[in-house]
């Protein structure tokens, strides 16, 4: 967990971000940055029903928890985000449960995940790979 003593700035999470990644930073159209100083930011937009999640840098665990609690307060059913890592130890450290995996045209890779949240309230993820 982050404490007081490391908090930044938004850009330097921003630079943080771009040297652990090697990607340079940019906000998509429609997603709002949600950013507090000890935690980091979040990218998060809504679709429909669901909740996406684009880009999440620090804490991770809160980040998680930030967006199952707006998805929630919003009225949405499920979160989803693209994972530029493989997606089974994120799986396996969340405790999801794989419901349906997906295979399109050998390209993208969808997991429908399953879990009840900290309201005992059903809620769906979708990790695109």
């Amino acid at each position: 967990m982050m404490t007081r003593s490391k908090a930044k700035t938004f850009d330097e999470w921003v630079e943080y971000y771009e040297q652990k990644t090697g990607d340079k930073y940019k906000c998509p159209n429609g997603y709002r940055v949600y950013y507090l100083p000890d935690r980091g930011f979040a990218q998060i937009a809504r679709s429909g029903e669901m909740l996406l999640i684009y880009i999440v840098c620090g804490d991770g665990k809160f980040w998680h928890d930030f967006a199952e609690a707006l998805a929630m307060a919003m009225g949405c059913d499920a979160l989803g985000s693209i994972c530029t890592r493989a997606p089974l130890p994120y799986i396996r450290f969340w405790g999801w449960k794989v419901e349906k995996t997906e295979n399109t045209e050998g390209f993208f890779r969808f997991v429908q995940l399953y879990e009840i949240n900290f309201v005992q309230k059903p809620l769906r993820f979708w990790l695109f790979k």
